[in-house]
Formats: C-alpha cells, structure tokens, sequence
C-alpha cells in the first residue's frame, strides 16, 4: 500500500498528520497537567472539559490509533523534534513580538503619551536583553 502515494504525496500526507498529532498531544497535555497562573496569562478548564475527560482521552486515544494505522500502511516516516531547536525558535519568536510592544509601535493604536517610550521601552529592552541570554544558554 506505500506504493500507492509518491514521494512529494508521502511527504506531505505524513506533515498534515504529524502536525495533527503534535495538536492532540498537546491538548491531552493541556488536559492532564496542572494549570498555568501567571502574571498576565492564565489557563482554565471549564467544568464541562472536566466531566468529560475520560471521553476526551478515549477519543485521543481512537485518532493515536488511526495515526498509527496510517502510519503503517502508507510506510509515513516520523519526524524527530528537537527540543532545543523548537525551544530557541519560540525565543526568536517572542524577540519579534517584543519590539512590536515598543512606545513607537503602539501609535498604531493612537495617540502616545510623551513620556511613554522613556517608560516603557526600557523595560522591553531588559526583557529583549534575558530572551537574548535564554537563546546564548540554551544554544551552549
């Protein structure tokens, strides 16, 4: 049955679900650690998601199934993450996202106060200067 796809075709049936099953493991996870309480984000689990968690798990565990049968059947190789690779990515990410929280970039939204960029853009620069030194850690 491998035979019934070709390499451009394997490669990017074998990407779709590779990235189906990234999602559903991480909401499995989402579903089965404790809750994140931060400072300006914090995650809930609605009282529903709570009494149908074994029904949510059966249902992950039926689509894992069908993945695998997948998988088998038309030989689709798996992708190996690297954990630092995604990680440093994500930090590069949040240096983009950042600069874009800057007193000049926030006059898309109207009207700056004076004093806003001696204020603000200080702070997002330390915060720039630690993801900086995140990356430098991890990539050493």
């Amino acid at each position: 049955m491998a035979n019934m796809l070709n390499e451009f075709q394997k490669r990017a049936l074998s990407s779709t679900l590779c990235t189906f099953e990234e999602m559903i493991q991480e909401i499995e996870s989402k579903l089965s650690h404790p809750l994140y309480r931060g400072i300006l984000y914090e995650e809930l689990i609605e009282e529903s998601t709570l009494k149908n968690k074994k029904e949510i798990a059966n249902k992950i565990s039926f689509a894992r199934d069908a993945l695998d049968k997948l998988q088998k059947q038309f030989g689709l190789e798996k992708r190996i993450v690297e954990i630092k690779r995604q990680v440093i990515g994500k930090l590069y990410y949040c240096l983009q996202i950042i600069e874009a929280a800057k007193a000049k970039k926030l006059k898309g939204y109207g009207a700056v106060a004076d004093d806003l960029e001696n204020n603000l853009d200080p702070q997002i620069n330390e915060i720039n200067r630690v993801i900086r030194e995140l990356i430098k850690a991890i990539e050493s």
